[in-house]
């Protein structure tokens, strides 16, 4: 199967295939932590508004600078619409959320995050856009029955890489009805160009 080397090859790709459409509001439950200097800030930014443009507003629930509790509250709301949860900002091993309106972190223990998902009958797919997110994604296959993709990065990894890995993710996610597997091995394909010093080693 040819698969696109670049963003551009991936555009013109997605341009020429046939527009999939959704029929359950938020299929995707995007959060995001944002205690971070201005440059990051707005590399997450660039990232949602790709995501967002490439799946549609109706098709993405968006939970900036997310607490545990807004967490909860979002997932059992849209229990049954969620197919895919994307997380995006700082890991520190896990996913960090906010501890109130404040911009102090903490990283809730793995299972403890699952869990907050088990109500989610839909949920295929979890993905880490965070360092070192391992324990976190692979949680999911513990505690959420339905999961069965966990993307995420063992290690560090630049905010440019990661978030690139993200924009064509959800591209080739799109134009191919939400395959998962063509979707990370476009992504994943397109990083390996990335020199090393994008990556820790």
């Amino acid at each position: 199967e040819l698969v696109p080397q670049s963003l551009q090859e991936i555009s013109d790709w997605l341009s020429s295939s046939p527009t999939v459409q959704h029929d359950n509001y938020g299929q995707l439950l995007l959060a995001t932590n944002e205690c971070t200097g201005d440059n990051a800030l707005r590399e997450i930014q660039s990232e949602v508004d790709r995501i967002v443009e490439t799946l549609g507003e109706h098709s993405v629930i968006q939970l900036r600078r997310v607490t545990l509790g807004q967490l909860v509250s979002a997932v059992n709301t849209y229990a049954t619409a969620v197919v895919v949860s994307h997380f995006s900002g700082h890991g520190g091993g896990g996913f960090a959320v906010h501890a109130g309106s404040s911009n102090r972190l903490f990283v809730p223990p793995p299972n403890d995050l699952a869990q907050i998902f088990t109500a989610c009958e839909r949920l295929q797919c979890v993905v880490f856009n965070a360092c070192r997110s391992v324990r976190a994604a692979e949680a999911f296959f513990d505690n959420c029955p339905t999961v069965n993709y966990a993307v995420y990065f063992v290690e560090r990894v630049a905010d440019e890489a990661a978030h690139v890995f993200a924009h064509v993710f959800y591209l080739v996610l799109k134009c191919r009805n939400w395959n998962v597997e063509a979707a990370f091995g476009a992504a994943r394909r397109l990083l390996q160009s990335y020199p090393d010093h994008f990556y820790e080693r």
